[in-house]
């Protein structure tokens, strides 16, 4: 019998003292779960009629206590279809998705804070800039006096949040550093340890004071100044400067010889030419240099990043300044590992001092 109970999910009435039978029983229950049943179909069918609906209600607590049992089928208390106008109760949201939806809130709430900020009201100069700047020619004799003796450079800058910096012009590069400090006013000033890739002298070591301005609608924008100096000014903005690309020359023949790494040093300076099977080529100069323009020692890393074509004994080597510029260079192999260029030894990356000199 309790076996039964749980598989019906009813209460059986159990035979009373007065001598109920077991057919007696089972016809009871078989009513109170046929008319569960007519219920359960019309609260899945939607029903709206509430006199059939109240009639199921009423023939289910009929069976229930013709069955000795009042859990047989129990109505809520805070729903009776049977009452008019009385509309379902919804169902209690989870406690737990109020927290979860404030969460969300403050989350979103800062994004957008953000988000904002960065658009906004950020001051910074970290990231890629632009800049242009006007250079005055020496006067040629030939030129005529009404022709500009001047030249417009683009530059490329990337300050970056490690305190490096470099500065592009085409397809030549410098790397340097600086660095950013805040007046006891709360004006930024920054000082530049960087060779200009104009002039190969230095820029001005500082220290800048940094004005900044715009935001990423209205494009930003900083300038650099130097106090005292009205006349003088570094202006950047976001715009880019596309650089042509340079393609290997058409009479380019692979010369396996001269492929790879060689290096020259010093104790001030360091110079590397690579030379890879494509007619790519680039020339890097890196270390220390007395600079004429401020009368100091300078940091240098410069690099030329270039298309070639070996000869015999030569090369030329072409890189991108405002228009191709063309570069030779002449060299002589001593062995396999030792090259001249320019009266310098430069001796192949990798080769041991073995090696190179025999």
């Amino acid at each position: 019998m309790d076996e039964n109970k749980e598989i019906l999910g009813v209460d059986l009435p159990e035979a009373d003292e007065a001598g109920k039978t077991a057919d007696a029983i089972s016809e009871e229950t078989a009513e109170a779960l046929n008319a569960f049943e007519k219920y359960a179909e019309a609260e899945a069918a939607g029903e709206t009629n509430e006199e059939a609906a109240g009639e199921a209600a009423e023939e289910a607590a009929e069976a229930g206590e013709a069955g000795g049992s009042d859990e047989a089928f129990e109505l809520s208390e805070e729903y009776d279809p049977t009452l008019d106008g009385q509309e379902k109760p919804e169902k209690k949201k989870c406690p737990i998705m109020q927290p979860i939806m404030v969460a969300m809130g403050i989350v979103l709430a800062a994004a957008i804070a953000t988000i904002a900020v960065s658009f906004f009201l950020n001051n910074g100069i970290t990231g890629k800039w632009h800049m242009m700047f006007t250079y005055n020619l020496m006067s040629d004799a030939t030129a005529s006096p009404d022709e500009p003796q001047t030249v417009d450079v683009d530059y490329s800058f990337d300050f970056r949040d490690d305190g490096t910096v470099t500065s592009a012009i085409g397809t030549l590069t410098s790397k340097g550093s600086y660095t950013c400090t805040k007046t006891e006013d709360g004006k930024m000033q920054m000082t530049l340890d960087l060779l200009d890739p104009a002039t190969k002298g230095s820029f001005y070591g500082g220290p800048y004071n940094v004005e900044t301005s715009g935001n990423i609608f209205t494009g930003r924008t900083f300038k650099l100044t130097v106090e005292g100096y009205d006349d003088f000014a570094y202006n950047f903005d976001k715009k880019s400067v596309d650089v042509p690309k340079l393609e290997r020359p058409e009479d380019f023949k692979r010369l396996e010889k001269l492929e790879g790494t060689w290096i020259s040093q010093n104790e001030m300076m360091s110079y590397k030419y690579t030379f890879d099977k494509d007619g790519k080529a680039t020339y890097n100069i890196h270390g220390s240099t007395f600079d004429q323009y401020t009368y100091s020692i300078a940091a240098v890393d410069l690099t030329f990043e270039c298309v070639y074509s070996p000869a015999d004994n030569s090369a030329k080597l072409t890189y991108y300044f405002t228009e191709p510029v063309d570069m030779e260079i002449g060299y002589q192999f001593k062995d396999d590992n030792t090259l001249i260029i320019g009266g310098n030894t430069f001796t192949r990356e990798g080769a041991s001092t073995e090696d190179s000199g025999k």
